[in-house]
């Protein structure tokens, strides 16, 4: 038995000896397989440098929701974003209630699971401004806390 080109030449040569056209009728026995998650941005071209890296973390549900269809990818996030992403990333949650007068809505749950988990902190006690926008410090800070 040989692998390769002749037995892809063999298979072609058997296939051409036939005198009638070969009929093909389904099985069914494979069914279609869906990778992934469509990808959700419609502002990132597949030829952009970032393209594969941020389809890979939109499949792994990091960007669940955040951004809706359109990514900004040269805006600055914000913390409450972030916080989301990161949460999303980790898979963690709180039932404990919020301590922040300033949080509601999408970003809520997990502001307080990042803050119970000591990911966290608030600007205060009782607020975080989830829309104040993070610079790399404030990031890698929050970064390190998840990892630790």
């Amino acid at each position: 038995m040989e692998v390769g080109a002749v037995d892809l030449d063999a298979t072609v040569d058997f296939i051409k000896s036939f005198d009638e056209p070969i009929e093909y009728e389904a099985e069914g026995r494979i069914s279609e397989v869906e990778y992934g998650v469509e990808f959700p941005f419609e502002d990132v071209p597949a030829s952009d440098q970032a393209y594969s890296k941020i389809e890979t973390l939109a499949d792994e549900g990091v960007f669940d929701g955040l951004f809706g269809n359109s990514f900004d990818k040269h805006e600055q996030i914000t913390s409450g974003e972030f916080i989301q992403a990161l949460v999303n990333l980790l898979d963690i949650d709180s039932n404990e209630a919020n301590p922040f007068d300033d949080v509601d809505g999408d970003v809520q749950a997990a502001v307080n699971a990042a803050y119970v988990a000591g990911i966290t902190n608030g600007t205060t006690d009782s607020t975080f401004e989830p829309d104040k926008t993070l610079n790399r410090k404030e990031m890698a800070v929050i970064v390190v806390r998840a990892y630790e």
